[in-house]
């Protein structure tokens, strides 16, 4: 019910996505314990993308919520089928983390409303215009509101802390109980989430027609792609624990079905849950039956007892809400990175302010764009070492094995990666350099690593080997060791290789 809320929609269409997926995953999934339903990061992106779709009345955005489930499901099945999943490599963890942590926070953000009492926000897509609409209504601030909102996230927050306690008890649940009889006896003016209807969802078919469907489909394929990257790490995690393997493909198909059947009960995109599917774990689940069974305990709540929970106060979802999605602020892997890796943690503090600050539909495909750029320049900068001989017959890394045999005025430099047309200048610069050493006669490189040199690098290689072996430019041998592929390729350039030129390296 909390996450129908942060989707944009009425409470009880966080109940009707929580039908229809478990069932429909444990026909075609892989996955013995993973949970399919609402989640934070998929509610508020479905919010986002509906807002472009300019929705004018509350119908409105709930058909256009199911539309965008429909068809991120169809963009999920077609991506399976013709097995296009590369796609979601882009996404690399670190941008994955950056993307994840500003999600929560545009999330947490998006409660303050409720969470303060204050009313007459509009809702904005981005962080800042969150905080703005916040400050712009802030006279309707109310603090008995504010208090029980901290005493719920204390409690909340305090019972998960109290060791020996089993996760599994819904603490949840008696808050929720708690705050239906708060908000009957009314001793303040509180917002509840009003009439909750009885029974299940009729079936329909989302409208396929008078939308902007450029709109449509580019928001599905974000929901999309997001989606399946949380489902499948949160599967293949699970199924590495239990001892069984995923099938990336049936992911993707399981979970494009899934999001298809729920819309046809006006529910919107559903992910894999990582709080239902610990507790699934925890609790020994070793078959998908466990979802059926949820399944039909909602089907029988929502048939019997949604009456009482026209009383459950907003505020409440809020605190849940928030409490949900603090797991998805990594900022363990910002310490990491810090640490370790801090060209990485560039990545991520840019994946997470573009993300933070354009909104989260956006700031999907800026990730990608950040994680393709960052590719790119670490490839525009391979390593290249110069190599001796040890001992051992082997040629090994100077830097690392200083006391290896070289030999005067014979340099044997080595490239750890691929030339392509990325970093074949770097890899000039680096030759050059070495040319103008004084006394230099000969530069052999190390080519067995090479998998790929595409044309723009044999360009470069011809100009290289002719400049070397120009009188007036440098005079100096310039040779490749290289896998058996290659030779061919060189021989036709007239480029020089270890075949037709040979060195003494006994003195």
């Amino acid at each position: 019910m909390a996450y129908g809320t942060l989707a944009g929609v009425p409470p009880i269409y966080g109940l009707y996505n929580s039908i229809l997926p478990p069932f429909i995953y444990a026909v075609f999934g892989s996955s013995m314990q993973l949970s399919l339903g609402p989640v934070a990061v998929t509610a508020i992106l479905t919010k986002s993308a509906v807002e472009t779709l300019n929705p004018t009345d509350e119908e409105q955005t709930i058909l256009y919520s199911s539309v965008l489930g429909f068809w991120s499901g169809i963009i999920l099945i077609f991506m399976g089928i013709f097995n296009v999943g590369f796609v979601v490599s882009f996404l690399s963890n670190t941008v994955l983390s950056g993307f994840m942590s500003a999600a929560a926070f545009i999330i947490v953000a998006s409660q303050f409303k409720d969470l303060f009492g204050i009313t007459g926000t509009s809702s904005g897509q981005g962080f800042v215009s969150v905080i703005y609409d916040l400050f712009a209504n802030l006279e309707t601030f109310s603090w008995q509101t504010f208090l029980c909102s901290i005493a719920v996230i204390a409690i909340i927050f305090g019972f998960k802390k109290i060791p020996r306690v089993p996760s599994w008890i819904p603490i949840e649940l008696f808050m929720m109980l708690l705050g239906i009889l708060v908000g009957y006896l009314e001793p303040f003016s509180i917002v509840t989430i009003g009439h909750v209807p009885r029974g299940l969802p009729r079936p329909y078919f989302p409208p396929l027609i008078d939308l902007p469907m450029r709109t449509v489909l580019t928001q599905s394929t974000v929901i999309a792609i997001v989606s399946y990257i949380g489902s499948i790490a949160l599967a293949k995690n699970f199924a590495t624990k239990n001892g069984y393997a995923i099938n990336p493909t049936q992911e993707f198909i399981a979970q494009g079905l899934t999001g298809v059947g729920t819309a046809f009960f006006r529910g919107h995109p559903v992910s894999g849950s990582f709080s239902r599917t610990a507790v699934n774990n925890q609790m020994g689940a070793k078959t998908p039956i466990s979802g059926m069974i949820t399944g039909t305990l909602i089907i029988i709540f929502l048939l019997l007892l949604t009456g009482i929970f026209q009383f459950l106060p907003k505020f409440v979802l809020a605190c849940i809400v928030i409490l949900s999605v603090r797991s998805l602020i990594d900022y363990q892997e910002a310490i990491y990175l810090w640490k370790n890796q801090r060209e990485e943690l560039a990545v991520f503090l840019i994946t997470f302010l573009l993300t933070l600050f354009a909104g989260v539909d956006l700031g999907v495909f800026l990730s990608i764009a950040v994680s393709i750029v960052f590719i790119i320049f670490q490839s525009s900068r391979p390593s290249m070492v110069e190599l001796g001989l040890c001992k051992s017959g082997v040629f090994r890394n100077l830097d690392r094995y200083p006391n290896a045999k070289t030999w005067p005025g014979i340099f044997i430099l080595r490239i750890e990666a691929d030339l392509f047309f990325a970093n074949v200048d770097r890899f000039k610069e680096r030759i050059y350099e070495h040319a103008q050493i004084p006394g230099v006669k000969a530069i052999i490189i190390d080519g067995s690593s090479f998998n790929r040199i595409d044309a723009s690098a044999l360009h470069v290689l011809s100009s290289i080997a002719t400049d070397l072996k120009n009188k007036s430019i440098f005079n100096l041998n310039f040779i490749f060791n290289l896998k058996t592929p290659f030779l061919k390729i060189f021989f036709y350039l007239m480029l020089p290789t270890s075949f037709n030129f040979q060195l003494d390296f006994s003195t």
